[in-house]
């Protein structure tokens, strides 16, 4: 359990960074977005996160 926690704050991290405040919570398996102001699936949870980091600088 410990190493599927440091994964959720992992991603909490990079969501969180990127919008300046929390974004994302994670509670009992659910997401939750305040972007989109509801629980998310995972899919959806999979496209935040590529589209928060889908930035010019990742690419050489």
């Amino acid at each position: 359990m410990n190493e599927l926690m440091a994964y959720v704050q992992m991603i909490k991290q990079i969501l969180d960074r990127d919008y300046g405040k929390q974004s994302v919570s994670y509670n009992n398996g659910q997401w939750y977005s305040r972007e989109h102001s509801r629980n998310i699936t995972y899919e959806e949870l999979e496209e935040y996160l590529l589209k928060v980091t889908d930035r010019e600088e990742y690419y050489d």
